[in-house]
């Protein structure tokens, strides 16, 4: 299932050791797996080319096998149709160990997880690709994330990952580290993938 949500980031107050936030449109893409239809992937990147986002970003999922080479070659050459930048979110069909790990930073040119400034307005791309819950993320991305979101608080934040596996414990009102860690960072909104009920 192939998915697109269009963005506008609003003009609005900040502290002063922050930049002011001016208005943009980013297009969020995400999930070209499950017997991934090549076809309607192309529509959708011309559809949203057609929009004229200022910004790209996915939510993962972009490869269907993460070790077949001609699988990102399809999926990388419909992006072409985009004259904004894009931002790639790893999925669980982009890395399934280190060694994709590596292939996703190559085929993208992206580390799998990173933060990014965009008209005043801090983005996060996590990498919950192999992860399965706050405690399985790797230490060093958890510790970073932590040092990142605290940075940044007062600025407008959206983070990007792939699995919303937060969402299970929120649903039964349990506490969750993550969501507590964004609720304390401000973070303005999160972007998922993974379940295809967007």
């Amino acid at each position: 299932m192939i998915w697109l949500a269009i963005g506008c980031a609003r003009q609005e107050p900040v502290p002063a050791a922050q930049p002011p936030v001016t208005t943009f449109r980013f297009a969020v893409v995400g999930d070209r797996t499950d017997e991934p239809n090549d076809v309607a992937w192309r529509r959708i990147l011309t559809q949203v080319e057609a929009l004229r986002p200022d910004l790209v970003l996915t939510v993962g999922d972009l490869a269907d096998d993460a070790l077949d080479p001609t699988d990102w070659d399809t999926a990388l050459a419909a992006t072409e149709v985009l004259t904004a930048p894009i931002e790639f979110t790893p999925g669980n069909h982009d890395i399934v160990d280190e060694a994709t790990a590596e292939v996703f930073t190559d085929r993208t040119g992206q580390a799998p997880y990173r933060s990014f400034e965009w008209s005043g307005m801090h983005f996060v791309i996590v990498d919950n690709a192999i992860a399965e819950s706050w405690e399985t993320l790797p230490e060093g991305q958890r510790t970073w994330l932590e040092a990142d979101l605290a940075a940044h608080v007062g600025q407008p934040i959206a983070v990007f990952m792939h699995k919303p596996f937060w969402a299970t414990r929120a649903a039964l009102g349990k506490p969750d580290p993550m969501h507590d860690l964004f609720v304390r960072s401000g973070v303005r909104a999160v972007f998922t993938g993974h379940w295809h009920n967007h």
